[in-house]
C-alpha cells in the first residue's frame, strides 16, 4: 500500500472516539493560537492587503465563508488565504520542528471546511488532528533537507495538513482522501531566495489555497496517482533530492531515514503531541532556549503546561 493509501484509510476511519485525552486537548489548543494571532493581527497592514487583494480579486464571487475578525465573505479558497494571512501576521503560531509553523495552513482550511459543511465540534477537532498527523509525520525527519534545497518547508508540507483537515470535514472517502493527497504533491509550493533577496514570499496563505484545490479535484473524481508521495518521480524525490531517505541535513545528525517508517505506529502514536506553541515573539528555534531560562529563574520547575518539546529540546532541558 501507498502512503497516501495508508493516509487516506487513517484519516477516512479516524473518529473522535479514537483520539487520546491530550491529542484532543492539543487540538483545541492550536485552534486557539491560531484564533488569537489573528486577533491580534486583525488591523495589521497585511491582514487588510489580504482582505482588499481577495475582494478585488473574487470581485462577484460567491460569499460562501467568512472572514475572521471582519466577517467579511469570499469564496472559501479566498477566505482561507486571507484567514491565513491574518494568522502569520499575528505572530503567534504553533510551531513543529522549529520550521514547520502547521496552523497557519491547516486552520485557515478547516475552518472554512467546517463553516460550509456544517459539521460539529468533534468532527472539526478530529479533521483538525488528521491534518496535523499526516503533515508532521510526512515533514518530520525531511525539513532540513529540503530547506537546504531551497523549499520552504511550512508550506511545502503545509498544504498536504490543510487538504486532509479539509477533506475530512467534506466526508470524502479513504479513495478521494487519497486522490487530494496525491493532487496536493503537483501544487506543493514554496520557495527561500524571494525573502533572502528582499521578497516577501508567499507562504502557508497559498498553500491553503491550492490545498482547497487539491480536495476539489479529487471530491470531483481526478486521480492523483497511485505512488505519488515515494515513486521515483513523486516528492520526496522532487523535494527531498531523492526517494530512498538519503538526507542532506537533518536535526539529529543521521544522514539517512526509511521512509517506510513515516506512517509505523499511525493512530497510536501521535506525533501531533510534539507541535507547540509559539507564545513568545521569537522564532521557533528559541522556544526551548526561553523555557529553560524561564525554569533557572523559576527553581527548575516543570515547564509550562501544553508544551512539549521535540526530541532535540527535551535533551536540551535534561543538560
Amino acid at each position: 500500500m501507498s502512503l497516501s493509501r495508508e493516509f487516506a484509510a487513517f484519516v477516512a476511519d479516524l473518529k473522535y472516539e479514537d483520539l487520546p485525552p491530550e491529542v484532543v486537548d492539543r487540538a483545541k489548543g492550536v485552534t486557539l493560537q491560531a484564533l488569537s494571532s489573528a486577533l491580534i493581527a486583525r488591523d495589521m497592514p497585511a491582514s487588510r492587503q489580504a482582505l482588499l487583494l481577495m475582494q478585488e480579486e473574487e470581485g462577484g464571487g460567491g460569499g460562501a465563508a467568512t472572514v475572521l475578525c471582519h466577517g467579511d465573505k469570499l469564496t472559501k479558497a479566498g477566505t482561507a488565504f486571507v484567514n491565513a494571512e491574518m494568522i502569520f501576521a499575528g505572530g503567534k503560531w504553533d510551531t513543529f520542528r522549529m520550521l514547520t509553523h502547521p496552523g497557519i495552513a491547516i486552520l485557515p482550511a478547516a475552518l472554512v471546511a467546517a463553516e460550509v459543511a456544517g459539521v460539529s465540534g468533534k468532527e472539526f477537532l478530529t479533521a483538525v488532528t488528521a491534518g496535523y498527523e499526516v503533515m508532521e509525520r510526512m515533514a518530520a525527519e525531511f525539513i532540513p533537507t529540503v530547506m537546504s534545497r531551497g523549499f520552504h518547508a511550512g508550506p511545502v508540507f503545509g498544504i498536504f495538513g490543510a487538504a486532509v483537515a479539509a477533506a475530512k470535514l467534506q466526508r470524502l472517502n479513504a479513495d478521494q482522501i487519497h486522490s487530494a493527497i496525491a493532487q496536493c504533491v503537483n501544487l506543493a509550493s514554496g520557495n527561500l531566495e524571494g525573502a533572502r533577496s528582499g521578497g516577501r514570499s508567499l507562504r502557508e496563505g497559498g498553500a491553503v489555497r491550492n490545498a482547497l484545490l487539491a480536495v476539489a479535484l479529487a471530491k470531483h473524481g481526478a486521480p492523483g496517482g497511485e505512488t505519488a508521495l515515494e515513486g521515483e518521480a513523486g516528492f520526496y524525490h522532487a523535494y527531498a533530492g531523492n526517494n530512498r531517505g538519503e538526507l542532506r541535513y537533518s536535526f539529529t545528525g543521521a544522514n539517512r531515514t526509511d521512509i517506510g517508517n513515516i506512517t509505523e505506529g499511525l493512530g497510536r502514536d501521535w506525533i501531533f503531541l510534539e507541535t507547540l506553541y509559539r507564545i513568545y515573539s521569537t522564532a521557533g528555534y528559541n522556544i526551548a532556549h526561553v523555557d529553560v531560562d524561564g525554569q533557572i529563574v523559576r527553581g527548575a520547575q516543570p515547564p509550562l503546561r501544553g508544551h512539549r518539546p521535540h526530541r532535540g529540546a527535551r535533551q536540551l532541558v535534561r543538560d
